[in-house]
């Protein structure tokens, strides 16, 4: 009787271990990855592809707001997120009049009009926050015919300097006309200026000109020896030099993008310095955060380029992404991304999924209206880079 009393007794003590998983304490990481299944469940889509919630919500398209996308798309694909690669790809044109472009998502892709019809003044179907995403797909894809498909759409598509579409020819004399004089590039071709809006959400600016250099150099120049990467910044005279060559027309012309690119590849980590200096807290400078985590993807080595993300961190304390940049994958980002995303389904519920967190100012505290997607980046993160130290 002894014996079998001891045998039900240890019957009934395993049942009980083996019915209550949390008997044990739970580690953070494992905390991590149930939350982060949490997350999975509330994100929203638009059409099949990642998306944020209108706030307020809105009548139409209420789970539709993806007019951001593609930057955020981008985001969730270099951090190993499937449904963000499909999105950035899905929202590229492959074919038709407008093969080679890309657009804000998947759905704006198929329907132009949407842009159009959201716009608050003026036109822009892409920019070059958009660009972004869709080099850090080019970066973590690695898919060189997709890059070079959109690099040859943007030099095609520089507005006209003399002359009108589709010729941009300048007459130089009665019987010569110089065809295809084209000028500074853009990401798109609809910033036409409007009530409010001076249209010039389209064009490059130096700095968006010095990463797409550096995308097309990581990504092309084993196909393409002639690619260099060798310009610096190191003073003053530098830098008006620089902006000389940026500025001769003639050569602008006859050069287009590629000319462009060759002169400002090398640049981007004092640049990006900079802005991380004068940008303000929020989108501005969550942008360079961007640049600096694009940079890692390709596989750039610049000391100003941890410097600046240790300038951001320091910055935006509770920023756990620009943490995530200047420390890596440690407790301490860990804790920030358990202590803001939702801990429990009716949190996650309850959230507005309006916003990416990590690109407003800390004291807006844009993590009560988590879209879910922005803490599925940092737990992707986080698990990839602890993968990376075993």
């Amino acid at each position: 009787m002894k014996r079998t009393s001891h045998s039900v007794r240890l019957f009934w003590a395993a049942s009980i271990l083996i019915a209550s998983p949390c008997t044990f304490p739970q580690t953070p990481n494992e905390l991590l990855a149930q939350r982060l299944l949490i997350w999975q469940r509330y994100a929203p889509v638009c059409l099949g592809s990642p998306s944020k919630w209108k706030d307020p919500p809105a009548s139409v398209d209420p789970m539709c707001n993806d007019g951001d996308m593609n930057l955020f798309s981008g985001l969730l694909c270099a951090a190993g997120v499937e449904e963000g690669c499909r999105a950035v790809k899905a929202a590229f044109a492959n074919s038709g009049p407008q093969a080679g472009r890309w657009y804000r998502s998947p759905r704006r892709r198929n329907d132009p009009s949407i842009d159009a019809a959201e716009a608050k003044g003026g036109v822009a179907s892409f920019s070059p926050d958009m660009a972004l995403g869709a080099q850090l797909y080019l970066a973590t894809t690695r898919d060189t015919a997709t890059a070079q498909a959109w690099l040859n759409w943007l030099n095609r598509h520089r507005p006209c300097l003399a002359g009108k579409e589709p010729t941009c020819n300048f007459p130089q004399d009665a019987l010569v006309l110089i065809p295809n004089v084209r000028g500074w590039p853009r990401f798109c071709t609809d910033d036409a200026p409007s009530s409010g809006n001076v249209g010039r959400g389209c064009t490059m600016r130096p700095g968006d000109l010095a990463d797409l250099a550096f995308t097309r150099y990581y990504l092309l120049s084993a196909n393409q020896p002639s690619l260099s990467c060798t310009a610096d910044l190191s003073s003053v005279g530098d830098l008006g030099d620089y902006f000389s060559q940026l500025v001769d027309v003639d050569k602008l012309v006859a050069g287009g993008l590629p000319r462009l690119l060759d002169i400002s590849c090398g640049l981007a980590p004092e640049l990006n310095r900079l802005s991380g200096l004068v940008n303000r807290p929020g989108y501005s400078q969550h942008l360079v955060a961007v640049e600096i985590f694009l940079y890692r993807k390709l596989g750039v080595k610049n000391p100003l380029i941890d410097q600046t993300a240790k300038l951001l961190s320091d910055k935006q304390p509770k920023n756990p992404f620009f943490r995530y940049l200047a420390e890596g994958p440690t407790d301490s980002v860990r804790d920030l991304v358990l202590a803001q995303c939702p801990s429990t389904d009716a949190e996650a519920a309850a959230s507005p999924r309006s916003q990416w967190a990590w690109e407003r100012d800390d004291a807006e505290q844009a993590w009560k209206k988590s879209s879910m997607w922005d803490c599925i980046f940092m737990a992707k993160l986080l698990y990839s880079g602890l993968e990376s130290t075993k």
